[in-house]
């Protein structure tokens, strides 16, 4: 199963996550996430994390 981490934006459309390890992240954005929707998964961005980064990744929103 996947392991997955949720987070909202603020009014201006800003997210974090912290405490996130080194590695690979597919990161998407949606309203109501379904893990089955192929659609997700296509839309998704992937993201490779190393030690001590500070990311900044734009994200599309998909609308269902």
């Amino acid at each position: 199963p996947l392991q997955s981490w949720t987070t909202r934006t603020d009014a201006h459309g800003i997210y974090i996550f912290n405490g996130l390890a080194p590695g690979s992240y597919r990161l998407l954005s949606s309203f109501e996430f379904d893990d089955d929707d192929p659609l997700a998964r296509d839309k998704s961005v992937t993201m490779n994390l190393h030690e001590g980064d500070a990311v900044t990744q734009a994200l599309d929103m998909i609308l269902q």
